[in-house]
């Protein structure tokens, strides 16, 4: 067989190649044509040949329509080719019909965010209605803004006890040192008038009180003793606004802080309040040691209402942090939810009134046995019943007590000879006693 020649096999394959570009030309012709072109990237159709219709688009160009050629997106920036940033994701037209959903405004948002789900119903059933839990305790919180901070603290402790109601009325920077940013007797008597609902009422002050007391033209250092006087007087007034109404009231204390000399000057603060309060009928509530560490020292971190480890003071070492806050409220819990049953189980006992006063009443359970007691006496059917003496016998605490003989019991024992003499071996020249056989202390061999 004669072998073609190189020429002829140059000819078919010259063929072959401008067969394959002209089909390659033709396949992508209106994938890589811009709409308005007079041509494509490899050069322009011939002038008789028709344009054949557009029927598949490339991926991010366009989408088909139903039964039709492609439609042409109008939102791509490449119109007529691939956009090399094109994401269906974000493409509406494929998006879910909740998504294409006009968003709602903020007010909206807000006010769903705070609306609890409500559980779905059955078309049948009638909708029930969420019983309102009547109010029945309501606490009041009076003082610096370390109490508006334990204001909050108390809130979040009485959560589940929705007929308990706290209300900060504290005041930034207020205390008793100084009554022209707050007087707190009249701002406290005043509040009670408005409220006389009020069940409890919460005071704390002293981080801004280490400052001067005026009395007239006069001036008075801190911590001194005519300072020592004021204060006491109106810690005084505060309790006596609170007494006028008959009002318990819980007194906290003020925690260290990181200055150390501010930290000595409030134990003294501390210790003025403590007094006076008590001395009024009022609860003293001591949450220092909830703030020191082992050593009695300001420390920023310890253990919460929890038992873990929190940061309890904020970074300027003297306010609460939402933890510190909470911790400081649990010292007083205890002693408000003890008031608050005082108050709800024994209320008479509260009211100073004649029916219960212990006197009264012991007068009439006496005065109703007589009446039980006497006519059965004067029908001779109960014995007569020995009376009671209205007092006993007098003893004189200061008489001495003596011994049958009328010898004093403080008298110095009288011994004998012998006797004198192993007790003064014993006990001062310290040479112990003489064994007998048979005791413990006999150590003799053979027994």
């Amino acid at each position: 067989m004669r072998l073609p020649s190189i020429a002829g096999i140059l000819a078919v394959l010259a063929v072959l190649l401008a067969t394959g570009v002209s089909g390659l030309h033709a396949e992508n012709d209106d994938v890589l044509r811009y709409p308005g072109s007079r041509g494509s990237l490899f050069g322009a159709p011939s002038q008789g040949q028709p344009r054949r219709q557009q029927t598949v688009q490339p991926y991010g160009s366009g989408y088909p329509g139903p039964r039709g050629p492609a439609q042409p997106y109008a939102g791509t920036r490449y119109p007529g080719q691939v956009d090399p940033y094109y994401d269906p994701r974000r493409d509406p037209r494929y998006a879910a019909p909740e998504r294409r959903a006009a968003p709602r405004p903020p007010a909206a948002r807000a006010t769903a965010r705070r609306q609890a789900p409500a559980a779905a119903q059955p078309a049948g059933e009638p909708k029930k209605q969420e019983a309102k839990v009547e109010i029945t305790t309501r606490i009041a919180v009076f003082g610096d803004s370390l109490a508006d901070l334990v204001a909050d603290g108390l809130s979040d402790a009485f959560e589940d006890a929705a007929e308990v109601e706290v209300t900060s009325e504290a005041k930034a920077n207020s205390g008793l040192a100084r009554t022209d940013v707050q007087d707190w007797p009249k701002a406290i008597r005043d509040y009670i008038a408005a409220n006389d609902k009020l069940s409890v009422g919460v005071m704390m002050v002293g981080v801004n009180d280490r400052q001067p007391i005026r009395e007239g033209d006069e001036t008075h250092e801190p911590l001194s003793d005519r300072w020592r006087q004021l204060y006491g007087d109106r810690v005084d007034a505060v309790a006596a606004a609170f007494n006028e109404r008959k009002l318990p009231f819980v007194w906290i204390g003020a925690p260290p802080v990181r200055s150390e000399r501010l930290s000595a000057d409030l134990i003294a603060i501390n210790d003025i309040i403590r007094e006076r309060v008590q001395r009024a009928g009022g609860v003293y509530v001591d949450i220092w040691p909830g703030f020191v560490d082992d050593e009695n020292r300001y420390t920023p971190t310890g253990p919460d209402h929890r038992g873990q480890t929190a940061r309890l003071r904020s970074g300027d070492g003297v306010l609460l942090t939402s933890a510190g806050a909470r911790t400081a409220a649990e010292f007083a819990v205890t002693e408000l939810k003890r008031i608050i049953e005082r108050k709800r189980f024994d209320a008479p006992a509260v009211a100073a009134s004649p029916e219960t006063d212990p006197a009264a009443q012991q007068a009439a359970i006496d005065r109703m046995i007589d009446g039980a007691v006497q006519p059965l006496l004067e029908q001779g059917q109960v014995a007569a019943l020995p009376q009671r003496p209205l007092a006993g016998p007098v003893v004189p605490l200061t008489r001495p007590e003596v011994a049958p003989g009328g010898v004093l019991i403080s008298a110095r024992p009288a011994f004998d000879a012998d006797t004198a003499a192993l007790n003064r071996r014993a006990l001062d020249q310290g040479i112990p006693l003489p064994s007998r056989p048979g005791r413990a202390d006999d150590f003799r061999w053979p027994r």
